[in-house]
Order: C-alpha cells, then sequence, then structure tokens
C-alpha cells in the first residue's frame, strides 16, 4: 500500500508498516433514560387512572343529589345556587390542589428533573380542573347518578384512548383537534414535555 512505502521512506525502516485499528470514539459522560423513550403513554395512563377516581365521585354525587332532590330541598330552606356549587368547586379543587402537589413532588425529581417543577404543578392541576368539569357536565345531563357514571366513565376512557389511534405520520392540526378533550390534551403535553426532557 501506498501509506506503507511512504512509512518506510521516510523512516528508513524496511519492515514498518501501519496497522489499522478501531478504537471507540471517547464521548462525554451521559447517562441514557430509557423510561423517557418510551414512557410517555406509560405516564400518561397512570395520570389518567389517578384521577379517575375523582371523577367517578363527583359524577355520582352531583347524580344522587339530583335523583334525591336534595338540592331543591336546602334551596327551599333557602340555600343560594352559588353556595351550592361553590361548595361543591372549593371541595374538588382542594382534592384535586393535593393530588397536583403529590404528583408534582414525584415527578419533578424522579421523572423531569430538568422542568420546573411549578411547570408540572400548573399541567397537573390544571387538568384536574378540567377533570372536575368534565364531571359537572356529565352529571348536569343524565337523571340518575348511574347513567351519568356508566357514560361518563365510557366518554373519559374513549377520549383517552382515542389519542391511540394516532402516530407520528398524523397531522399536527388532528392532534390538536383532539386535544379539546381533556385526556388528550394532557398526553400531548406529556409527550412535549418527554421531547424537553430528551433534548437536554
Amino acid at each position: 500500500m501506498v501509506y506503507n512505502y511512504i512509512l518506510r521512506e521516510h523512516t528508513g525502516n524496511p519492515n514498518a508498516y501501519i496497522a489499522v485499528a478501531f478504537t471507540p470514539m471517547h464521548s462525554l459522560d451521559h447517562k441514557k433514560d430509557g423510561f423517557l423513550d418510551g414512557g410517555t403513554g406509560l405516564l400518561g395512563f397512570f395520570i389518567f387512572i389517578s384521577y379517575i377516581t375523582a371523577v367517578i365521585k363527583l359524577i355520582n354525587r352531583l347524580g344522587t343529589d339530583k335523583e334525591t332532590k336534595i338540592r331543591e330541598s336546602m334551596q327551599m330552606m333557602g340555600l343560594k345556587d352559588t353556595s351550592y356549587w361553590l361548595s361543591w368547586s372549593i371541595a374538588y379543587v382542594s382534592i384535586y390542589l393535593v393530588i397536583a402537589i403529590f404528583g408534582t413532588l414525584i415527578m419533578a425529581e424522579n421523572i423531569f428533573p430538568m422542568t420546573n417543577g411549578g411547570l408540572v404543578f400548573v399541567i397537573l392541576f390544571l387538568y384536574g380542573l378540567s377533570c372536575m368539569t368534565f364531571s359537572m357536565l356529565i352529571a348536569s345531563i343524565f337523571q340518575t347518578a348511574k347513567s351519568g357514571i356508566l357514560v361518563g366513565v365510557l366518554i373519559y376512557f374513549v377520549t383517552y384512548f382515542s389519542l391511540a389511534g394516532t402516530d407520528e405520520t398524523t397531522s399536527w392540526d388532528t392532534k390538536a383537534g383532539l386535544s379539546i378533550f381533556n385526556n388528550c390534551a394532557m398526553d400531548l403535553t406529556l409527550a412535549a414535555l418527554f421531547g424537553f426532557e430528551l433534548a437536554e
């Protein structure tokens, strides 16, 4: 070979040759987090499941109030609509606040270390508020608690799994359209957070 000939001429050694060897290239120390690669759907499902209990309880309690006409009885005794709905809102805002605080404590340190914990808290808390308004909407449509729970849980599951029919080739407009459902919006938000975590 030409390079061996040049080496022999340059060094004056007739036995000199260049040996080819493969060595790994030095890279900066890094840590590979396998959870971030495939954890988007899994974490979204865990959040989805952790909020479903409060959704079912609120639909059930509002439906039971409607069935037993408790609200009408209390209105005859002087209860205002504002006080009634404010009491439910304060109760469930406090429940979703606790869930968001504990979720933030767990996720900000372990899953999203590069993301601001305040952002994780706001995302979880707003998702809880959207679950509360979803429950109130379902309870206001149906006359019985059982039918409200059945249809509400079905809609809750269908809206979550509607995003499962999409992939990388799905247009952003379709995904943005699906994000009108709170479960799809939460899953897309988590996918964006995972993307930012992987990029850093």
